[in-house]
């Protein structure tokens, strides 16, 4: 019994462990996703206003793998919502 619950109480240590580590490369990574948010904004305005002239949007200028091969999945929705890793 004292073995599972020192396996269990190593497990909650990991675990917070990993979630600060999370939050932290979150908060590192904050600069780069603030920037890619408004790229990304700035874009869908671009194209919104080329829409309503009736001109087609020429993606090439906008290598969407290339902003966001920086930043995973993870990372990106931990700086939208730090809360919603728990």
């Amino acid at each position: 019994m004292a073995e599972s619950s020192n396996a269990s109480v190593a497990n909650n240590v990991e675990r917070r462990k990993d979630k600060k580590l999370e939050e932290a490369i979150a908060w590192k990574e904050r600069p780069k996703i603030t920037a890619l948010r408004h790229k990304i904004n700035q874009t869908r305005r671009k194209w919104e206003d080329l829409q309503q002239v009736g001109i087609e949007h020429d993606n090439s200028e906008v290598d969407h793998e290339d902003n966001l091969e920086t930043i995973d999945y993870d990372t990106l929705h931990l700086a939208y919502d730090p809360e919603s890793s728990t």
